[in-house]
């Protein structure tokens, strides 16, 4: 039964699909018109799904036999288009690469999942337990509080398991970071900027505030590597010759197992106590703005044993084990729903590009692929 199915991956299926998914657009708070589509597709192959009032899409398959419950989770949203594209962003085929916008990140690996849940279930492969797939929206928006997956773990979401799709280059990612923003803001004393002695020029002092943070160490981890600190978004001032008044800094740390918000805020607060001493007219406040944890899955999981199994059988060796320097929804799955959850799909975030972002077709197929085998595998 597992040979008959997996000989219906063919290329052009594949290729078929991700062309319909590529071409729906599906920016962070637009996923409607693609949730619909996925939702339709998988009902027409006999599973139970529907769009909840999140947006998330929620396809399942339920065993009348007693069985472990595994879900495929991957988000729908992408970033905007922008302007650099030289490729179709809505699919474009060159070769092996399929291009278009969010095809990496990470709808090659919701595309894979989807097929592999049609695949089993319209097929009628008997299985022990439940699998499924959550397509979740607001995965790339910025606040946790309305992300996809966080809602449906606050709806009660549970299993036994979870596999991620995100662009893992086919390696089994045990590990993500938790990546941190905070807000500072400065309020200076304005004057005209020929006496800037009479003054207090904010934007001078976030630039000793960035100063000082970017002294803080960065964590480290045997399994995460490193941290990072960056300075994404700095706002101040409005004319050169006036001191500026105000001036506001968003900067990002990306942190490991142990670290957290809290500790990163005490470390900046520390900071801006020690500016605020050296001139009473300074106001500086920083908000703790976005909050996660880093998410590790220790080896020998079910959940890894069983991709790496999985991809031995499809592939000819086990797949790799690896870690993301970046943050993911295995962050809530884990931590907050304590869930193992690990994420495996085609794709290479190191190779990302804002204006060629593209997968090869043949590793979709592959993880497609191993998506079925793992199922069978596990509920078989």
């Amino acid at each position: 039964m597992k040979k008959d199915i997996l000989e219906q991956v063919t290329y052009d299926y594949v290729k078929a699909a991700l062309e319909d998914v590529i071409a729906i657009p599906s920016e962070s708070l637009q996923e409607k018109k693609l949730a619909e589509y996925i939702c339709g597709r998988l009902k027409d192959a006999g599973m139970d799904a529907s769009v909840d009032p999140h947006g998330n899409m929620v396809a399942k398959k339920k065993s009348g036999r007693t069985g472990k419950t595994i879900y495929f989770n991957s988000h729908m949203d992408t970033v905007e288009v922008g302007n650099l594209w030289t490729k179709n962003p809505y699919g474009e085929v060159d070769g092996d690469r399929f291009y278009g916008v969010g095809v990496c990140d990470c709808q090659a690996s919701l595309t894979g999942m989807m097929l592999a849940v049609e695949l089993l279930s319209k097929n009628g492969v008997e299985l022990s337990g439940e699998y499924g797939l959550c397509a979740v929206a607001r995965e790339q928006w910025p606040c946790v509080a309305t992300k996809g997956t966080v809602n449906l773990i606050d709806d009660g979401f549970q299993a036994d398991m979870v596999v991620i799709g995100e662009p893992t280059n086919l390696t089994i990612c045990r590990g993500c970071e938790g990546m941190l923003e905070v807000i500072i803001e400065v309020t200076g004393v304005p004057v005209h900027a020929c006496n800037p002695e009479l003054g207090v020029n904010a934007i001078e002092v976030m630039y000793e505030i960035m100063s000082e943070i970017k002294k803080i160490p960065v964590g480290t981890s045997e399994i995460l590597n490193k941290g990072a600190i960056n300075f994404g978004v700095i706002e101040g001032g409005s004319r050169s010759c006036v001191l500026p008044e105000k001036c506001t800094l968003k900067v990002s740390r990306f942190i490991v197992e142990g670290e957290n918000g809290a500790q990163f805020m005490k470390q900046i607060e520390a900071i801006l106590e020690e500016v605020k001493k050296k001139d009473e007219r300074i106001q500086a406040t920083a908000i703790l703005g976005y909050d996660t944890l880093a998410g590790v899955v220790q080896d020998g999981a079910e959940v890894i044993e069983m991709l790496k199994e999985a991809s031995r059988e499809v592939t000819g060796k086990a797949a790799p084990l690896t870690a993301m320097r970046a943050h993911m929804d295995a962050d809530f799955l884990i931590n907050k729903a304590g869930i193992p959850t690990v994420a495996f799909g085609p794709g290479d975030l190191d190779a990302y590009n804002a204006g060629a972002e593209w997968v090869n077709i043949s590793d979709v197929v592959t993880a497609v692929k191993v998506y079925i085998t793992a199922v069978m595998n596990l509920l078989g």
